[in-house]
């Protein structure tokens, strides 16, 4: 629009002077250009409001086009030309502030996109993790996965844009606390299946031994966790029971093998797995817990553990 100036020539730009029919046409000429170039700047604009306020320029730079080719003096014609070089600074201002709206809208809709691109993304990882088995960890997956879908629909539903970022908003809140669950599944499992390993080794050890060979091992375990003397065989030797201590990072309780307790945090323990996990800087804020006596170890699972051997 700057480049679109309407000059009055030097020979005209005072009303005395006359102007000629050839100089009116140019003026209307230079006018009629700078509204056409408007209204193709207007048809650009994607917001309807901007697009209307363009046009609206590009009527009246038409209308002062109008007045100087009806104009009945050539007086006359050239006041609406100089008229109009004078709001020529108004309507590029104007203009300027339409532009940098768009620039702006448009940067947002890039924004958007980005944020349904990342929605859609979050669903589909999702809904493949949870087909990859049918267990119960597996099916939770699958109803964050369609919790994740709703928010992709109502983010595509919404219809302005401050709707769509509260939705998006909501998504990430509620992916935080599915990226906690994911963590709670995960422990679970792996919790479950250390659990039947031992479990299987455990038969696989004893499945072939005698009578009198399972009689020996249930004494000697019993000595062990009982407060006796720890077993001397390599090979019967069996892990420390923390009866009164549960795992504050995987829930494990209670603690076998090697407890860790905390020196900064107050009553806070890590079993070996666990602790081992951490860095070596951290784990020095940690100090081992010497091996229980287990002789208050409850009747119950003394006579559990003797059945488990003997029979």
């Amino acid at each position: 629009l700057a480049q679109a100036s309407v000059p009055v020539p030097r020979d005209i730009q005072s009303s005395a002077m006359s102007m000629t029919p050839e100089e009116r046409t140019a003026q209307e000429a230079k006018l009629r250009g700078m509204a056409e170039m408007l209204t193709r700047v207007g048809d650009s604009m994607g917001d309807a409001t901007s697009k209307e306020a363009v046009r609206g320029i590009a009527a009246e730079v038409n209308g002062y086009a109008d007045k100087v080719r009806d104009a009945e003096t050539f007086e006359e014609a050239i006041q609406a030309a100089e008229t109009a070089e004078s709001k020529k600074a108004s309507w590029i201002e104007l203009l300027d502030l339409l532009t940098l709206s768009k620039k702006v809208e448009d940067e947002e809709d890039r924004m958007l996109m980005s944020a349904e691109l990342k929605l859609q993304e979050t669903a589909a990882q999702l809904r493949s993790l949870s087909q990859r088995g049918q267990s119960a960890a597996f099916q939770t997956i699958g109803t964050l996965a369609d919790t994740a879908d709703t928010f992709v629909t109502r983010f595509q539903n919404a219809r302005t844009a401050e709707a769509k970022w509260e939705v998006y908003a909501a998504a990430e809140e509620a992916r935080g606390e599915w990226a906690l669950q994911m963590t709670q599944l995960k422990n679970t499992q792996e919790s479950a299946q250390s659990a039947q390993e031992v479990a299987e080794a455990t038969a696989a050890g004893t499945k072939n031994k005698t009578a009198d060979v399972r009689d020996a091992l249930a004494n000697q375990f019993l000595m062990q966790v009982g407060g006796g003397e720890p077993a001397s065989s390599e090979d019967a030797k069996v892990p420390a029971v923390f009866y009164d201590r549960a795992c504050d990072s995987c829930s494990a309780a209670p603690i076998m093998g090697r407890c860790f307790n905390s020196k900064v945090k107050a009553d806070y323990d890590l079993c070996d797995k666990c602790y081992f996990k951490l860095a070596e800087g951290e784990r020095e804020e940690y100090e081992e817990v010497p091996p229980p006596d287990n002789a208050m170890m409850p009747e119950n699972v003394r006579r559990q553990v003797v059945t488990f051997f003997v029979l």
